[in-house]
């Protein structure tokens, strides 16, 4: 079996075959330091996944309003 992941030029703004983003699984999980880094690093915070979810709307649906504060 291969690597489901889709190899990109930034690192940090890895895409799964979801295309979710790090950025995506860290404002899902409310980890608001990762969140605060991948914005920091340059990731795209408008990505969307395969549903057209972005990191905001994922954080907000989980309920982590702290990540969408700042």
């Amino acid at each position: 079996m291969g690597n489901n992941l889709i190899a990109v030029q930034n690192p940090l703004h890895v895409l799964d075959v979801k295309r979710t983003t790090n950025l995506m699984l860290a404002a899902q999980n409310g980890n608001k330091s990762k969140v605060i880094d991948y914005i920091t690093f340059g990731v795209d915070i408008d990505e969307q996944n395969s549903e057209g979810l972005t990191a905001l709307i994922l954080a907000e649906f989980y309920g982590h309003t702290s990540v969408v504060k700042r």
